[in-house]
């Protein structure tokens, strides 16, 4: 995580005000724009700021930046130093970054890791991980195994760094046995480098180890129980249709006692799903998905703004961003692709509150409040079921809205 400013920089830059000036993408620049602090451009092609897709022997073996220093190797004359540096590590922690800019999936997967080692610390149980795959705010648009062996490749990474740090027993937690057995073999070399404490199940609970002399044996043994196998459970893949079954297995195999982190599940995007036709109801989000709390959450968000002079439509980038315990922050891409904090609060912003937050920094919120014009714009409906007041006063925890 690359950080551009400091802690105490960290608070003016998120309290700009609408003469900020921040840069915007112009789709057409045949003349100036009359409209404060929006720097024209000529049209560029969208900016990809997160790499490819990292192969399994990419990952450095080296200590990340979150191991603990072995203290009886530091001199007297850098001890001070040392703690300084810790102390102002924690102050990024507990009030965010000013700026954030992963260049690689590694920095995004370690940024995760040093959350949910922070979240285990403080005693939570039920944790969620989000980032995306690709820069395209549109969705993904390769194929779907790519994505789901990226999620698993990322996943058992996280599991391998998280027990080289608190030596506990992890397991990725896949939809089905089918789905187990394929991911087993396909990252082999990956799951025997992570060790012994890094294994493979599935949301049936069947028990189905893997190593590289029974590629071929399709014998599956039952004789541990699946609680027994792990101290945390990772899933990965589930879909919408499948929420039910996480939910069955947190009450069959993990419980109060140990710790569930839903992996880039996109949770936003399947409780849209729930409660229609043939999808499992909202009570899926109200009593189980409601108290997982976010560790490291990036959502980006892309939007349009017309206005009645050349260039007619300006396009403006954002994200939703929270890396625990932080609070959640609105951040504003750049030009360079790197994320730079606009505003941030304790609670989470639903997606419209984010849009407005944007508009204001950019200097394109130009309606008069309560007019009609901003009641067009913003329409009736400003949220979400799960978002809006009656989703908050049903849910049976409020963890992931904090």
């Amino acid at each position: 995580m690359r950080l551009n400013m400091s802690h105490s920089s960290r608070a003016s830059a998120c309290s700009l005000q609408k003469n900020t000036s921040f840069v915007c993408k112009i789709q057409r620049s045949s003349s100036a724009l009359p409209v404060a602090n929006v720097q024209q451009h000529a049209p560029s092609a969208q900016p990809i700021y997160f790499p490819k897709l990292p192969t399994p022997t990419s990952f450095p073996s080296t200590l990340s930046r979150n191991d603990t220093l072995n203290m009886s190797f530091i001199t007297k004359s850098s001890e001070k130093e040392v703690v300084e540096a810790a102390k102002e590590k924690e102050d990024e922690w507990a009030s965010g970054p000013a700026s954030y800019f992963p260049s690689t999936f590694e920095e995004l997967v370690e940024d995760a890791v040093g959350a949910c080692q922070r979240g285990m610390i403080d005693g939570l149980k039920k944790m969620e991980v989000e980032f995306p795959l690709t820069s395209d705010t549109s969705g993904y648009k390769s194929s779907s195994d790519s994505f789901i062996d990226g999620h698993i490749q990322l996943a058992i990474q996280a599991c391998k760094l998280l027990s080289e740090k608190d030596g506990r027993r992890y397991r990725v937690v896949v939809p089905d046995p089918t789905e187990q057995k394929r991911a087993s073999a396909k990252f082999a070399t990956q799951i025997e480098m992570a060790g012994g404490n890094v294994t493979m199940g599935s949301l049936s609970g069947k028990k189905e180890e893997f190593s590289v002399f029974t590629l071929f044996d399709n014998k599956v043994d039952t004789s541990v129980p699946e609680e027994d196998v792990a101290d945390v459970f990772m899933v990965v893949n589930a879909s919408t249709i499948e929420l039910p079954n996480v939910k069955q297995y947190w009450e069959d195999y993990v419980g109060d006692e140990k710790t569930m982190i839903l992996w880039c599940l996109e949770l936003d995007t399947l409780r849209a799903d729930l409660g229609l036709f043939g999808f499992p109801s909202k009570d899926v989000h109200y009593g189980f998905l409601s108290g997982f709390k976010p560790m490291l959450y990036l959502r980006q968000r892309q939007y349009s703004k017309s206005v009645p002079i050349a260039p007619f439509v300006i396009n403006y980038d954002g994200a939703l961003f929270r890396l625990y315990p932080a609070p959640w922050q609105v951040m504003l891409k750049q030009d360079s692709g790197e994320l730079a904090c606009v505003a941030e609060r304790p609670k989470r912003y639903a997606l419209q509150e984010l849009k407005e937050e944007l508009l204001e920094v950019v200097g394109l919120n130009t309606e008069e409040k309560g007019s009609n014009m901003e009641f067009l714009r913003r329409g009736y409906k400003t949220s979400t079921w799960w978002e809006g007041a009656e989703g908050e006063k049903a849910e049976e925890r409020s963890d992931w809205r904090w």
